[in-house]
């Protein structure tokens, strides 16, 4: 299965796309222990060097990297959440998965730039000048 999805996952990479996690809901829905399970820490680790081949998460050596992860928050009716505390979650459990605050800091600092970069290119404003 692993072997599927990490061959998926570089197909999905090699055609531009990006994969939006919404790490509260997904923890509900996919009934995960915790933040920690999250699969964003297979899709985009904060420790990169676990996507070498062989490593922990490229064992088949089928990726050439991490995927482009996009950070948003779900249906706010249902999931109690904000972009804000969606960051702090997935700080807190990628610590608990003993990276260190500092590479966690600088991983969930691409995925907002990455974040903020996308939005910026792909909505429009919805207030025009005339």
């Amino acid at each position: 299965m692993h072997a599927l999805q990490d061959y998926l996952l570089d197909q999905y990479d090699r055609q531009g796309l990006l994969i939006e996690a919404n790490p509260t809901s997904n923890v509900y829905i996919a009934r995960l222990q915790g933040y920690h399970e999250h699969p964003i820490f297979r899709w985009s680790p904060p420790d990169e060097s676990v996507l070498q081949a062989g490593g922990e998460h490229n064992r088949h050596g089928l990726r050439r990297g991490p995927m482009r992860v996009l950070v948003n928050t779900d249906d706010p009716g249902i999931m109690p959440t904000t972009l804000r505390t969606e960051y702090a979650l997935l700080r807190e459990a990628a610590i608990d998965l003993g990276i260190s605050r500092t590479v966690a800091e600088t991983w969930l600092e691409r995925l907002r730039e990455l974040g903020v970069d996308q939005f910026l290119r792909n909505h429009q404003p919805v207030f025009t000048r005339r």
